[in-house]
């Protein structure tokens, strides 16, 4: 995914700066007004709310976009798993999306204290590794879907919408894993 203009440009620079301030952010104003604080609009489904944690640009850019085209709503937008763990009774999300690196416990870490805080909020994890050992870990701290990072949009809203079905959700390039994962996965697990 690639940067298209200077306003995207802009809007990251602005988000990093909303980010360190731990500013909440709607997907309407993350272009226009990004560090302005709000609330999720009055329209927004309960079961639609999501907060989003990336450690890059990329990203992030394309999960703003990517929620800004649908029905769900970012309420808040967060450089690091860390942060958004630390955030998550202020915001109330009923999903979260985290980005996650191998060579960081972080993520992990972000994922059980948000399980153990509120073990109703649906985990979507966006990862780049697919050694069975730590998408079962992934599962086992508390996610409820996988994928590689970075999906397609369709696969993205097809994930969530799966999540708020109350189903588990695998990356489509995992499905050989299912077997190994048949503990910690939903019997109605989806792959997208």
């Amino acid at each position: 995914m690639t940067i298209e203009s200077k306003s995207d440009i802009a809007i990251l620079h602005k988000t990093r700066l909303c980010v360190s301030n731990s500013t909440i952010i709607s997907p309407i104003q993350f272009g226009i007004h990004a560090a302005q604080q709000c609330t999720v609009r009055e329209k927004a489904e309960p079961s639609s709310v999501i907060a989003v944690a990336a450690n890059s640009q990329p990203v992030l850019q394309g999960l703003t976009r990517y929620l800004k085209a649908s029905h769900f709503h970012a309420v808040a937008v967060m450089a690091s798993p860390a942060e958004l763990a630390s955030s998550i009774s202020e915001i109330r999300p009923k999903v979260v999306i985290i980005e996650i690196s191998s060579q960081s416990m972080e993520g992990f870490e972000a994922i059980t204290a948000i399980h153990r805080s509120n073990p109703a909020i649906k985990i979507l994890v966006l990862a780049d590794y697919t050694m069975p050992s730590l998408v079962k870990m992934v599962f086992r701290s508390g996610a409820h879907g996988y994928l590689l990072a970075m999906p397609t949009q369709t696969a993205m809203l097809q994930a969530l919408d799966a999540l708020g079905n109350a189903k588990s959700v695998l990356d489509k390039q995992l499905v050989y894993l299912q077997p190994i994962l048949s503990s910690v996965l939903t019997t109605g697990c989806v792959t997208v």
